[in-house]
Parts: C-alpha cells; structure tokens; sequence
C-alpha cells in the first residue's frame, strides 16, 4: 500500500522542462505523501526526461529492498509505480514462470509487470485486488493509469495540451506546482446532492478522479478513457455460485487471499454480521491469534460492545477497544477532518479505529466494507421495488420546475426524482439536501444543479430492482463516499484496508445470484447468513441493523463550533436556516454538517 505520482510531458516536438525541474515537482507530489508510504520513498525519471515516476512505501509483501518502486522489467523498457494488492498474485506468478518469465523479488508488483508484458491490457481483468497503478511502456511511449473494478484506491490526474500530473491524493496534486490551483464549483454542488464529491469530480478545477474499472492510455499527445470492467452488464456466475456450501468455500478462500502478509494485520470488528463473519473466517485460517479492532461509546444506544465481546471471545482473539467519548471526540475531531483529501459527511469513524489499529502494531486491516452493499443489508433494499417505481413521478416533477413546496419526513427527497431517470429514484435513498434546496445553497440555478446531478448518473439497463439498487449502491455511494474515506483515513495512519467482500469472483458470483435469494424479510444478509450463521453467535446474526456511527446527535446538539457552517462559500441566509432547523429538531446533524464540512474541513476547501 503506498502513495504513488508522476509525470508525463505530452508534446514531443517541444523539448521537456529541464530535468531538475521535474525532479523537483515530482519530489514535491512524493512528499506531500509521506503518511501513505512512510517506509521508503523512491524516484525514477526516463532517459529523454519526459517521465517521471515516484512513490511511497508502505511495506506488506516482500520487506526487502528488491521490493522497492518505481519498479522495472528485466531490460527497463517497462516501469510501474503501483498502489494495492493483488491477491491472486501467486497464482499469477506461477502461471507467467510457465511462460518463461523470471521474478527477482516475492512482490505483487513485479506479477503486474510481468502480467502486462505477457497480456498487455487484457492483464487488468486477471487481477483480485485493489489497486491504482501507472505503468509506463517505453517502446509504445505509451502510459497507463489504471484503477481497479470497485474504486478500492484512489487516483487523480490533471491533464493540459502539455502534460499529464497524477498522485493518489488531490493534495499531493495541488503541491506540485504544476498547474494553477483553483476551486471547482461543481464539486460542491455534487458535494451538497450526495454528501460526497462523486468520481469523476474533485474539488480541483481540471483534477479528476479515475472512475472504477477503467484505465487511461495516454500516448501522442492524447488521453483516452477505457473501460475494462463494466458493472452493469458482467457475466454472471454459474447458477450454483452462491450455494451455501459453494459460496462458504469461497468467501473461506476470499479471505485466506487477503491474509496473505509480512506485516502485523488485524480486523476491524464492529460486531455485525459482516465483519464478525471475516473474524470467524480469518481466526478459522491462521494459526496465531488474530487482533480484533473496535471502538465503543458511553451512549448505551451507539454501543456494539455485547456483540463484539460475545465474537470476540468464540475465536480467542486479542481484542484492542478504544472507548470514545465526547470529549475525546470533539478534541481530535479538527486533526481528522484535516486528513480527509475530498470532502465527505462521512469518515471520521474510519480515522478514530485506524488511529486505535496503529497504535496496536498493525499496518493492514480487514473491514467489511462492501457487505451491506452486495448481500443486500441496508432496509431500503426490502422497498427497493417501489422505490425504481417511483421513477415514473420524474417527468411530472420536472414539469413543476422546483416549484413543490417544503414537504414533511420522507416526502422531503421527493424532488430528487425529477433528475435522470438512473439517479433520481437513488436520491431519494442516498441524497443530502434536494437539487432545489442545493441551488438555494449556492446561487446556482435549478437547471444548472440538475445538470451536474445528471451527468453523474450510472447506465441504466433493464434490471430487477434489487440489482440496480445494489449495482447503484456499490457504483455510487460505496466508491464515492465509503471506499474513498476509508482509503484516506486508514492511510492518514499509514494503515492498508482490505475489503474481501469486493474481490471481483465474490461479487460476480453474488450478483449473479437470483434477487430473491438476497433479500429476505426474514433473515438479514440471507446468502451470507446461511453459508456462515452456524460460525456466529445467534445474537449477532438476529440483531437490530446498526451502522457503524457515532452518538454525533447527542455530541454534536450543543457544539459551540456549528457557526463556522455559516460562513463557509454559501448563501448565509440559506446555511442559518438550514443550522436553525437543526438546532430545534426539525433536521438531523448531517445537513449542517455538510455544510460546516463545506467552509471548514479541508486544505483544499470550497
């Protein structure tokens, strides 16, 4: 797990910036971040000056020098800078030996180079991991910016007629001096609509985030945008895929594959079913004691404590709690909102338990990101049949052009549905404040909102409602908000997340599964419950459903720090009455939160 960047002069008839130059900006992407990699840095730059490639360290496989990047072939035609974890890489790596070729180290990486010089771009969808990676192919002066099938790892680019700058973090981006830096004020539009900013959006003008499963090939002056693996329209698996014996075995080798390290890793256990059933698989696989990671609350009704405990105690595991309180809380919260890279109303729960892992002697994790998503855990997956519907109130909404007046409780979102047809539906499950409320917040115009809302909307094929609605939830929230908060908070503390429930044979074969199969008024998470309820205890698989969150509505009520909210980029007279509904209970914490996130939280801010 590292922070990787580079560079890449586009105009060959132009001669490139003086070597020294480059070096200098790409020393400056590298450190910007030292917290991704704090074990090693290393630099490469080409003959002719035009590339240059750098990263940060952070060791999981392979601990020795021979793992080090940017990392070369046998002849240094081909060099990677690489960000992730491929978790079949030995299984690769046995195959490529077939084929002639030879490994100086025991990484990951040098299976991706080889993969490349044997399959080129068909290698990507060989690859079970998560990962962002560029690699650069001298003989076709080609460079590849690759990410992988779910948005696991993060990358951004900014791209002009004389360059290409990318880096893991937008931070990093803006710290290389190469290009001037600017606010884009879509982002916070989008910002405002889903509480993230979405892919590709950032919050730099000209600075994009690559999109899930794709790759960018830039050669001759020109970048194109591939898609390798599309979510909407992947095979599916075979019929008995997800058979509870079936799928057992393979959420079994799913997770023995993410084990795989050289460095102390442990598991983040909240006490549902998702990351109580990676305990009991992880604890099932190794031999030495496994360290379980959770935090706790004083607020009786925030706490998972008696579920985490019964877990932790059935596999014997070294369990490390940290119990947060107010005061701890609100005291660190200023340093873990300056850690977030993009902004997010989510996150800073990631921050506190990743901090608590650190301390602990870790440097990867487990996390069940990704459960509630594929196996259908959240409640509005049991209406998600009456929530596509819905779609069909879109047109008579547009036709009254913003004009519905503040509606009550649920009928709040119902403006959202007068936005694409593909996303509208979805904003009434995942939107912040409604397109008209969000024009409002920033001056824009109705229209104007709508259309950023709109050029974000997923394809939209002909699917049953609870596969667009999980197929929605992994394309839209889990990539924008979970994955990329998780990724910048866990490496704030030079920590790896690893999220076995998103290796790509996992998730095939769970969306292939019939719908019905999923979702079951009766028993949650159904086709994980039945291939693993008999390795939990009975009282976390029949539990009331519980987010990962903390008491922010009982920390937060009386914060004297809720007026920075209204002097941020927005329209104060909006922002004051969005803060006076919170402060007398007619909204919850999170829309002014959004908008204290909007004036306060980031170096890079609105």
């Amino acid at each position: 797990m590292c922070g990787i960047a580079g560079i890449f002069h586009l105009t060959p008839h132009r001669e490139p910036p003086p070597r020294e130059e480059t070096a200098a900006a790409l020393l400056r992407l590298t450190r910007a971040q030292v917290h991704r990699g704090p074990d090693d840095e290393g630099l490469w730059q080409s003959p002719d000056g035009r590339v240059a490639l750098g990263q940060r360290r952070l060791s999981i496989i392979d601990l020795s020098p021979a793992g080090r990047q940017p990392m070369a072939n046998e002849d240094e035609s081909i060099w990677l800078t690489y960000n992730g974890e491929i978790y079949n890489f030995q299984e690769l790596r046995r195959e490529l030996q077939t084929l002639g070729h030879t490994f100086r180290s025991r990484t990951d990486t040098e299976v991706v180079l080889h993969a490349y010089e044997e399959w080129g771009v068909d290698a990507f969808l060989r690859f079970r991991g998560m990962f962002a990676f560029a690699l650069w192919d001298a003989p076709r002066r080609t460079l590849y910016l690759v990410k992988d099938r779910f948005g696991i790892k993060p990358l951004y680019y900014f791209l002009d007629d004389d360059k290409i700058v990318f880096a893991s973090e937008t931070r990093a981006l803006a710290a290389s001096g190469l290009f001037p830096v600017e606010q884009n004020p879509d982002a916070l539009t989008a910002f405002l609509l889903w509480g993230s900013a979405p892919v590709p959006l950032t919050t730099l003008r000209g600075v994009q985030a690559l999109p899930a499963g794709h790759y960018l090939a830039v050669r001759q002056g020109r970048a194109t945008l591939h898609r390798y693996h599309d979510l909407w329209t992947q095979e599916p698996a075979p019929p008995d895929a997800c058979r509870p014996d079936n799928l057992r075995a393979l959420l079994g080798e799913t997770v023995n594959l993410h084990l795989i390290a050289d460095a102390p890793l442990g598991v983040f256990l909240s006490g549902g079913i998702d990351s109580s059933a990676l305990v009991a698989l992880a604890a099932l696989a190794r031999q030495d004691r496994l360290t379980t990671l959770s935090i706790n609350f004083e607020e009786a009704d925030f706490s998972e404590e008696p579920y985490q405990r019964l877990v932790a105690q059935k596999y014997h595991t070294d369990h490390q709690v940290l119990t947060l309180t107010r005061r701890g809380f609100l005291e660190d919260l200023p340093r873990a909102l300056a850690d977030l890279d993009q902004p997010s109303i989510d996150g800073v729960n990631t921050w506190f338990v990743s901090r608590l892992a650190r301390e602990a002697g870790l440097k990867a994790v487990l996390s069940g990101l990704g459960g509630d998503e594929l196996f259908c855990g959240y409640p509005h997956f049991q209406r998600a049949g009456l929530l596509t519907r819905l779609a069909a109130l879109g047109p008579l909404l547009r036709g009254l052009d913003g004009a519905l007046p503040a509606l009550p409780g649920r009928l709040r979102k119902l403006p959202f549905l007068a936005l694409h047809r593909s996303l509208g539906w979805y904003g009434a499950i995942r939107g912040l404040f409604t397109p008209p409320e969000v024009a409002r917040l920033t001056g824009d115009t109705l229209a104007h909102v709508r259309a950023v809302a709109d050029a974000l909307a997923p394809p939209a094929p002909a699917l049953a409602p609870v596969d667009r609605l999980s197929r929605c939830e992994i394309h839209f929230y889990l990539q924008n908000q979970l994955l990329k908060d998780t990724d910048c908070m866990s490496m704030a503390h030079g920590l790896e997340t690893r999220v076995p429930f998103l290796d790509p044979v996992l998730v095939a074969a769970v969306l292939g599964s019939p719908p019905a199969s999923r979702v079951n008024g009766r028993v949650p998470k159904a086709l994980l419950t039945n291939a693993l309820g008999d390795l939990l205890p009975r009282e976390v698989v029949h539990r009331p459903k519980m987010t990962f969150t903390f008491p922010f509505e009982p920390w937060l009520r009386d914060w004297p720090g809720w007026d920075a909210a209204t002097r941020g980029p927005l329209d104060p007279t909006a922002a004051a009455a969005t803060l006076a509904a919170y402060r007398t209970g007619r909204q919850t914490w999170s829309r002014p939160w959004a908008l204290l996130i909007s004036a306060t939280n980031l170096p890079l801010n609105f």
